[in-house]
């Protein structure tokens, strides 16, 4: 749309209109979707995660959302971590015990969580959780006690941008959603960072969300404001930190790409 400004076409601001629009409709939203609601207190939090992965509708909107491509391709996310952590463990338990991890923005852990229980009493596996949100490291100890993991996963408050990483190496290192929230150069130093702390031919695993049909529905409704990179920046990411045998992938949905790359043996 255009208007007149002494006598110049004037274009109306894109940003201002999507303001109004996100005004009207946020307060409506929220009062019929469990999801919405969630997101607009903290965008991308482990609540609004749980409401997904849990996939249990509460309110109208909540049937449309937890249904769409991005949530469909969220838990997906989550599936296939969980997947490719599991063969990590098998690998390098032929080599090591026990088998280490970190994951770094990792919430309650899920990724972690849910594939330590299929190794109990075969594999000893660590696991160290960092978050700076201490609710969801709660969350995730409480989790850990109900499933008898407590004494295998350690949860550590911290923001991965402003501390080291412990000097134990790890054989995987995840990094689930938390690099869609840096920009090229910050998600490099962590991945560096991670890589550091790695033994020689450990695994990374990363995850990273593309551009997709509900971003503009997720940025005015939700708030959710992220860095979208598409399969070879995934793997220019991996390459210009420092990472070997860089793989990348997309889920079923083809929302999010799936990354995997080692440290030189």
């Amino acid at each position: 749309m255009s208007g007149k400004r002494n006598g110049k076409k004037v274009k109306k601001s894109t940003g201002s209109v999507a303001c109004l629009i996100a005004k009207a409709i946020r307060p409506i939203a929220r009062r019929l979707s469990y999801l919405v609601d969630e997101s607009l207190k903290q965008p991308g939090s482990w609540r609004c995660l749980e409401i997904i992965y849990r996939n249990e509708p509460r309110k109208m909107l909540d049937y449309f959302f937890l249904n769409s491509s991005s949530v469909k391709a969220t838990r997906n996310r989550l599936r296939i971590l969980q997947e490719e952590i599991r063969k990590c463990i098998e690998q390098y338990s032929q080599i090591s015990n026990p088998v280490k991890l970190v994951s770094l923005g990792s919430g309650p852990g899920h990724e972690i969580l849910g594939c330590m229980e299929k190794f109990r009493n075969k594999v000893v596996v660590k696991a160290t959780c960092i978050d700076k949100e201490s609710s969801a490291l709660q969350y995730g100890k409480h989790l850990a006690v109900q499933q008898g993991l407590s004494n295998y996963i350690r949860y550590v408050q911290g923001n991965v941008l402003r501390m080291n990483l412990e000097n134990a190496e790890h054989n995987i290192g995840v990094l689930s959603g938390l690099l869609d929230y840096f920009d090229f150069e910050t998600a490099v130093s962590v991945l560096k960072q991670v890589k550091d702390k790695l033994v020689p031919g450990g695994t990374v695993l990363i995850a990273n969300m593309r551009r997709h049909r509900l971003e503009s529905m997720m940025k005015i409704l939700g708030n959710w404001h992220l860095v979208y990179r598409e399969p070879e920046e995934v793997k220019s990411l991996l390459a210009e930190s420092g990472y070997e045998n860089i793989e990348v992938w997309l889920e079923p949905e083809k929302v999010f790409c799936i990354g995997s790359g080692t440290r030189s043996a």
